[in-house]
């Protein structure tokens, strides 16, 4: 329950620090519609990361903190590997040591 309290506070903050922006960097030349449309391209990320942020928390009653942090980190690697055999892109050796050291 305390998760969708949580979730609920940052919304209430997002939309207050949108208003109190200056209205100068609110306006678009957009439509409402317009921005209603384009908006729902970010729909499914934001799912995928409430998803992701709630499952984190229901691992703590399953796995330690420290096993927890130690598979958060490994996936950085994971990333390193698709970036290089999904992407056909190549991490530089400076690169792949600070990934390493972040893992020890």
């Amino acid at each position: 329950v305390w998760i969708m309290v949580v979730k609920g506070l940052v919304i209430v903050f997002s939309v207050f620090l949108y208003l109190c922006a200056p209205r100068d960097q609110r306006e678009t030349d957009l439509t409402w519609r317009e921005q209603l449309r384009l908006s729902v391209y970010l729909v499914p990320p934001t799912l995928l990361y409430v998803t992701s942020d709630l499952l984190n928390f229901f691992m703590f009653e399953y796995i330690s903190a420290s096993t927890f942090s130690v598979v958060k980190q490994s996936r950085l690697i994971i990333v390193g590997l698709l970036f290089r055999f999904a992407l056909h892109r190549f991490l530089s050796q400076i690169q792949w040591v600070a990934i390493v050291q972040l893992l020890l």
